[in-house]
């Protein structure tokens, strides 16, 4: 844990340099700099969507698209790779979900990363979520014209 403790820490002191663009997202309050739709910023977020949507569909075939090989998460449950992600989230009976505050960091061309504010809406594991807003970080990386995260971090906010 301690380890990506500080991997999450040099991630953040790495953003905290970089010029952030607030990407377009049917609830961000703040007009983007630059939305075309081709864009790398509006690409990376429809990507995350596309996740999201597809785990409200139940389609856990499509969600595993969104995810790179080397994935990795932390979030309230703990680590998890790939596989245990996978097998995670079946428990999940998302109804809905919300993005806010969106923005995405580019890092080199090819590779992104994405914060949000979220709030999920429906049951875990036969149990009501937590609708307090999380704070999302979705490390992205583009591999054959597909963005794929690689990484992804939620915590609770207050």
């Amino acid at each position: 844990m301690k380890r990506s403790q500080i991997f999450l820490g040099v991630i953040i002191l790495t953003v905290a340099g970089l010029p952030i663009t607030e990407a377009r997202s049917a609830h961000a309050t703040a007009t983007p700099r630059r939305a075309p739709s081709d864009s790398m910023e509006a690409q990376v977020v429809a990507r995350e969507r596309e996740g999201w949507d597809a785990i409200v569909r139940k389609d856990f075939e499509a969600y595993g698209r969104t995810l790179a090989p080397e994935y990795h998460e932390i979030g309230p449950e703990g680590y998890h790779d790939r596989a245990l992600a996978l097998r995670s989230i079946r428990g999940m009976q998302l109804a809905r979900y919300t993005m806010v505050n969106v923005k995405v960091a580019r890092v080199a061309p090819d590779i992104a990363i994405l914060t949000y504010r979220g709030t999920l809406f429906g049951t875990f594991l036969g149990k009501p979520m937590q609708t307090a807003p999380f704070s999302y970080h979705n490390i992205y990386v583009k591999r054959n014209a597909v963005w794929l995260s690689v990484f992804g971090e939620e915590t609770s906010v207050p």
